[in-house]
């Protein structure tokens, strides 16, 4: 994990191995000081809606349920860790339940955009193999869960503010050159 830190546009911190629950109390640190603090992470912040539509109502309730390590059943007997070496559909971490999706099922609204606009997002279901995005999210959503009850506001997922937490990702966002 690696963590950058910039101000008035120049480069001033650069690190590297801190865990996510060391990086998360950082940050709170970093809030109590400096309330303008924004935050970027390279991870999906939600699973696609048709997921969520009879699990979890909003973003925090997701995040509370994998926080919670309670977002299925066998998530809830297992515990993270160990579940997503053998999750449930439409999790997948073998080709075979990866071919039970349908072609756009296994995206956000802003991947299938991405994709419409020719980049190559992966889907969040995907627990294994290149440039997966499955585990680091669910870890990730662990995170905001902590960072939201700190009083972060987490962007898109609700009214921005500061000190603010926003999905990065190279599929997803491009900014113009300096």
């Amino acid at each position: 994990m690696w963590m950058a830190e910039a101000a008035n546009r120049e480069l001033v911190r650069l690190e590297q191995g801190k865990t996510r629950e060391e990086t998360v109390k950082l940050l709170i640190a970093d809030a109590d000081r400096n309330s303008d603090l924004i935050v970027g992470f390279d991870f999906a912040f939600s699973l696609p809606e048709w997921y969520l539509r009879d699990r979890a109502p909003t973003p925090r309730a997701l995040w509370a349920m994998v926080a919670n390590e309670a977002l299925t059943p066998r998530m809830r007997s297992l515990g993270l860790a160990q579940w997503l070496n053998s999750p449930e559909p439409p999790f997948w971490t073998t080709t075979q339940i990866h071919a039970l999706l349908a072609a756009d099922q296994g995206f956000r609204r802003t991947e299938i955009r991405a994709r419409a606009a020719g980049s190559q997002p992966k889907s969040v279901f995907q627990l294994v193999g290149a440039e997966q995005v499955g585990r680091g999210s669910l870890y990730g959503m662990q995170a905001l869960h902590r960072l939201a009850a700190a009083g972060f506001r987490i962007w898109p997922c609700g009214e921005a503010g500061l000190p603010l937490v926003v999905e990065e990702s190279r599929s997803i966002l491009s900014f113009p050159s300096a």
